[in-house]
């Protein structure tokens, strides 16, 4: 009976959040240290290993790979900012986490009004949750944080050719419904040469919509048709490949005929 109390109680207290074995807090704490470059003695590891203890303690071991990822400047903020600061890096990526430790004057106070997709977008390239805030405003954040990189970069580049507010909300609106296809339907060159205009915005918009709506269509009224056009869409396509290949294996044939006639 003695035995299953002290393993229910081991058991117990290795559950509590602050209950991280001392090799845990010595491994990230170190992992801290060489990521900020310190020059440390063995008084100083013993300090940032407490420091690591203490926040463990109070705010649970999730904290962990967020100081592992942030370093000794991430484990500061931390302890000044408490459970937001937190709850903000938890699922964030190790980039933007570092990025966010080492430019906090910068970056924190854009991170904590818009929440964790600031992160995300901060993950993809360093600088474009700021420039996505500045250009689209803080609710554009969570409607980009999971969209393709080169999309952002791409609509930034477009936004920066308008000084209308309304028409840069516009194009963030229509490409939340038209997407990739929507930017890839932008004349490129014509907005580089003489800026973007909202009636450029819903020209792009009904031409990629258009093609779309047109396929669906064509496939809802006329499936069989639908279905043998693109058959034969994919076995042309596949011929004009394979064709090179086709042509040097003819020509192989033919030698070898050639020499067995000979």
């Amino acid at each position: 009976m003695k035995i299953k109390l002290c393993i229910f109680l081991f058991i117990l207290i290795l559950s509590l959040p602050g209950s991280v074995p001392g090799k845990m807090i010595r491994e990230t704490a170190d992992i801290a240290i060489r990521l900020s470059r310190k020059n440390t003695t063995e008084l100083y590891r013993k300090t940032v290993e407490e420091s690591v203890q203490r926040v463990v303690l109070k705010y649970g071991d999730s904290v962990l790979p967020v100081i592992r990822s942030g370093g000794l400047e991430a484990m500061e903020l931390g302890l000044k900012h408490g459970a937001p600061f937190w709850d903000l890096c938890k699922n964030a990526p190790p980039s933007a986490i570092r990025s966010l430790a080492l430019h906090p004057e910068e970056l924190l106070p854009f991170a904590l009004k818009t929440g964790p997709e600031f992160l995300q977008l901060e993950g993809k390239v360093p600088g474009l949750g700021i420039k996505t805030v500045k250009t689209f405003g803080a609710d554009s954040v969570k409607a980009l944080s999971k969209a393709p990189e080169n999309d952002i970069s791409r609509l930034l580049g477009y936004a920066s050719k308008t000084d209308d507010p309304s028409t840069r909300q516009l194009l963030l609106k229509t490409y939340q419904k038209g997407g990739t296809k929507f930017l890839n339907a932008l004349n490129r060159k014509q907005i580089l040469a003489g800026g973007l205009s909202a009636a450029a915005i819903i020209a792009a918009y009904k031409t990629s919509d258009g093609i779309s709506a047109a396929i669906q269509t064509f496939a809802d009224n006329n499936p069989v048709l639908f279905a043998f056009s693109l058959f034969s869409a994919i076995t042309l396509a596949a011929i004009i490949l394979l064709y090179p290949l086709f042509r040097l294996l003819w020509k192989l044939t033919e030698k070898k005929i050639r020499k067995r006639k000979i």
